[in-house]
């Protein structure tokens, strides 16, 4: 989750990170719940290996972390968390932040 939303939120983000960073999101909103509780599950395992490679491939092509953008913009350290913590808590919130697809 972490490297979907620095991919997401980069200085030097592209439609293409931007795609793969909030797909990724939506998958592991989806998916990371049954695959904790229901590890044998093989089709939320999968969906969570394709947000992994999604989101470090966002991360990766944004060339620019969340915590560098965070500093240029002078927000607080702990927004990232924030809003990982806020997007685990609360399906409403997820809602909110992750666009249906």
């Amino acid at each position: 989750m972490t490297h979907a939303i620095e991919g997401y939120f980069s200085t030097t983000a592209t439609p293409f990170t931007d795609s793969y960073a909030l797909y990724s999101t939506h998958l592991i909103a989806e998916n990371l719940p049954i695959a904790v509780k229901e590890g044998s599950t093989l089709e939320a395992r999968c969906n969570m290996l394709m947000a992994s490679a999604m989101a470090i491939t966002a991360f990766g092509f944004g060339n620019n972390g969340v915590p560098d953008t965070f500093a240029e913009f002078n927000f607080d350290s702990n927004v990232l968390q924030c809003i990982v913590d806020e997007v685990q808590s609360d399906s409403a919130s997820a809602r909110f932040l992750i666009p249906a697809m």
